[in-house]
């Protein structure tokens, strides 16, 4: 739709049929969740192949106005270009409407100490960039990182679908969420001696 063609009755409508469908679908997952929506409109001048993305505010959307539209696409679009094109027609060519529950914050992660090394008696050649060479890296199946469980690099955290790879400058810790976090060993704790013992 051109500028010159907006027809706010139709807008409005228009977005109005596209929340209660997107907020159906919702519900269907959560019936009694608070439902949030975004509104969305792709626009650009007639003629170019591609267009902005621009934001929406709910009382926009339900009461649109053609130069509140207008004056939105232009300011994004001299954000992005440093200058908006005069005399050339506006258009919008998509209409988007993203319905969503609210997300609680994070939890944050308590601190976790070290209480085991983890080890194993598997071991895979890996190039380690750290170092600069080819060194045989531990293979550790990741349900053997327990919570509070170190894994110094450099090692392999094998997955059914994805395999963490830790060079020399990293190790692993397991955090009570279960999720691995990937720490910079400092270079006064990287030894020679694990240096040495990691080379092929």
């Amino acid at each position: 739709m051109r500028l010159t063609d907006f027809d706010p009755g139709k807008i409005s409508s228009l977005f109005s049929e596209m929340v209660d469908e997107a907020t159906d679908f919702v519900r269907s997952c959560d019936a009694q969740a608070e439902i949030l929506s975004d509104f969305r409109v792709y626009v650009r001048y007639s003629g170019q192949g591609w267009e902005i993305p621009i934001s929406l505010s709910a009382d926009q959307a339900a009461e649109p106005n053609a130069e509140t539209f207008k004056s939105l696409f232009e300011a994004d679009y001299a954000k992005l270009f440093g200058r908006i094109v005069d005399g050339m027609e506006i258009e919008i060519t998509v209409w988007s409407v993203n319905s969503y529950t609210k997300v609680d914050g994070a939890t944050k992660v308590a601190a976790t100490s070290i209480d085991a090394e983890a080890d194993s008696d598997q071991t895979r050649v890996l190039f380690d960039p750290a170092i600069g060479q080819s060194v045989n890296a531990a293979v550790l199946p990741r349900n053997s990182v327990a919570v509070g469980m170190r894994a110094a690099g450099p090692a392999l955290i094998t997955e059914d679908e994805t395999t963490v790879v830790v060079p020399s400058s990293r190790e692993v810790i397991t955090l009570p969420d279960g999720t691995l976090d990937v720490r910079i060993v400092e270079a006064a704790m990287a030894s020679k001696e694990q240096m040495e013992a990691a080379n092929v």
